[in-house]
């Protein structure tokens, strides 16, 4: 699963294709962000998932060059995208445990559906 998110946004990146700050700017499926989920549950860390642009690259480089040629920025946006992704799916999963420990109170279960 995870090579399958690599090549997909591996390519896409390659092809110009990115994504915005808000759901609104989502020019392409969230596929990175999916692939560093599922690694992040198998016990990946930060820059794990970025690093299989090299595979992607020697698999498909010969197909389609704009990944040789674009390699370096693909895996600088992917290595971006983790750090901040790590950050949010941290802070979520805090939120999450903190919760846990008390009784949902009303007034916070908008931060619950936000989050």
């Amino acid at each position: 699963m995870l090579a399958d998110h690599a090549r997909c946004v591996s390519c896409a990146i390659a092809d110009g294709i990115s994504a915005g700050q808000r759901r609104s700017q989502l020019r392409h499926p969230p596929h990175p962000r999916r692939g560093i989920l599922y690694g992040k549950k198998i016990g990946l860390k930060v820059g794990d998932f970025s690093q299989l642009v090299a595979a992607v690259v020697e698999s498909l480089g010969g197909v389609f060059p704009e990944l040789k040629q674009q390699q370096s920025m693909i895996e600088r946006v992917i290595r971006s995208e983790e750090e901040s992704f790590g950050r949010t799916l941290d802070r979520g999963i805090d939120r999450f445990f903190e919760g846990v420990g008390a009784v949902l109170e009303t007034d916070k279960a908008h931060v619950w559906w936000s989050a």
